[in-house]
This record gives C-alpha cells, sequence and structure tokens, in this order.
C-alpha cells in the first residue's frame, strides 16, 4: 500500500535509528578496511610532506650545515607558514572524515509528506514504477 511502512524497516532489521547501530556498524571488520586503508594513505601523505618538503624549508634535517653556511630566514619562514596551512587543512580533514565516520546518516521520515508517494501526497501525476513485484505491484524497497 501507498505510504506504508517497510515491515523490515519497522522491525529495526533497517535504519539507521535502530538501536545498537554503533555496534552493528563496529562489529564488522571487513567494514573498516577502506577507512583503515584511508587513514593508512593519509598518515603517509602527511609524514612524507613532512618528511620531504617542510623540513627542508624549515632547515632542521641536518646540524652540519648550520656550521657550513648561513641559515635562509626567508625560506624558513616560508616553511613555517606552509606548516601552519598544512596543519590546518590537515585538522579539518582529520575532524571532517572523523565525523563522516561517526555520524548517523538518518533515515526518510515517515510523516513528511514531502517523501510520500506521488498519489499519497495528492499529486495528479502517475507514479511510474522503476520496479515490480511479482505480483505486479510497485516495489517500496528492494526488500519487499
Amino acid at each position: 500500500p501507498r505510504g506504508a511502512v517497510c515491515p523490515k524497516r519497522a522491525a529495526g532489521a533497517l535504519g539507521a535509528d535502530a538501536p545498537g547501530l554503533a555496534q552493528r556498524r563496529f562489529s564488522e571488520p571487513q567494514k573498516l578496511l577502506p577507512v583503515l586503508f584511508v587513514v593508512g594513505l593519509a598518515a603517509f601523505l602527511f609524514w612524507s610532506y613532512l618528511q620531504h618538503h617542510i623540513l627542508v624549508l624549515l632547515q632542521l634535517d641536518h646540524g652540519a650545515r648550520r656550521l657550513q653556511q648561513q641559515i635562509d630566514h626567508s625560506m624558513r619562514r616560508r616553511g613555517l607558514t606552509e606548516l601552519v596551512v598544512f596543519l590546518c587543512m590537515t585538522a579539518m580533514f582529520v575532524i571532517s572524515y572523523t565525523r563522516s565516520i561517526l555520524e548517523d546518516p538518518g533515515s526518510i521520515p515517515d510523516d513528511d509528506l514531502q517523501w510520500q508517494f506521488g498519489a499519497a501526497r495528492g499529486d495528479d501525476a502517475e507514479v511510474v514504477p522503476m520496479e515490480m513485484k511479482k505480483t505486479g505491484e510497485r516495489r517500496h524497497c528492494k526488500w519487499c
């Protein structure tokens, strides 16, 4: 029926609002592999940029250089500026990535008319189903 809630969703098998969602999300190790890949990649890029660019600009890489020639202060100032900008951008990335992992994505509201099918909203336009059940009814989700 139009406007009806999926029985599996109503039973709590689906949906971000179901109790114990955090336990289900973090109990499956295979779902953490992409997260660990992105974290590892970001950590490698962070270390690589600091090691091979910022430390060279800051001229902190070797003490013998100070004995042979003077420190270039404009280069060091540029290194400090780039380091501050890089750390701010990295902090924003870490915060947004962490929030995207931990934040509840939400669900479709049950009582908002904007989210209901055409006839339930009172639209005159006929809803053209993309998928049909074996009985010929419109499919509302892939489980029912």
